[in-house]
């Protein structure tokens, strides 16, 4: 999905010479070959530019930066970066935007914030142009499947196990199917809904990854 953005961004571009704009399709031709340091290389020094305020540039700038800052790690630089963006009104990068903030927030154990980030995702990409939503890119249930695990966290389960029913009965991603299906299980446990459970987790007793889970889960339940 991120190559599809890259692509979309740099078609929006304006054409008008900018002295960001040679560094933002450099930056795009690294991220799109996986490259996320090479592009950091190329767009950090240019941070305080006076152009990254006031260019035409400047909100592709910023997320090309927050992309290839959260690729590598730096949560620190990937926030400023993806923060620079609000009021996340550019369609093109408002909802991945959104939803790597929501992941930088939730690993620093800032709950509120991370939870408003995720729940921004649906509604930011159904302002995405129609002729550019399909496929539907893998970050919005991604962002749906963190909410759950947010709120699981905190020990919500009623709102939890809606957010991982939502993935089971939609998502095509067999993976995440799974991942939710375990987390929906657990969750019907903790709020003692004991039959659901043991239904919940029985395909996958047999799991090779997740079958140690489902299986307490399941002896809970019994």
């Amino acid at each position: 999905m991120l190559l599809t953005i890259l692509s979309m961004a740099a078609l929006s571009a304006g054409q008008a010479a900018d002295p960001l704009k040679a560094a933002c399709d450099q930056a795009a031709a690294h991220l799109a070959a996986a490259k996320p340091k090479e592009a950091l290389a190329v767009l950090e020094p240019l941070a305080r530019n006076p152009a990254a305020a006031t260019s035409p540039e400047r909100f592709r700038y910023f997320y090309y930066l927050g992309c290839a800052a959260f690729a590598v790690g730096n949560d620190l630089v990937a926030g400023r970066a993806l923060a620079r963006l609000a009021p996340f009104d550019q369609p093109l990068y408002a909802a991945h935007a959104r939803y790597l903030l929501g992941r930088l927030h939730h690993r620093a154990g800032e709950f509120t914030e991370a939870g408003a980030n995720y729940d921004a995702v649906a509604p930011a990409f159904e302002k995405m142009p129609a002729d550019r939503k399909n496929p539907v890119p893998d970050f919005v249930a991604d962002a749906v499947y963190h909410s759950g695990s947010l709120l699981f966290e905190l020990k919500q389960f009623d709102a939890a196990l809606a957010r991982f029913l939502q993935l089971v009965q939609k998502e095509k991603r067999a993976g995440l199917v799974e991942e939710a299906r375990l987390r929906a299980g657990l969750c019907q446990v903790r709020l003692k809904q004991n039959a659901e459970a043991v239904k919940t987790l029985q395909p996958l007793l047999t799991h090779a990854r997740l079958a140690r889970t489902a299986r307490w889960g399941t002896a809970q339940a019994i």
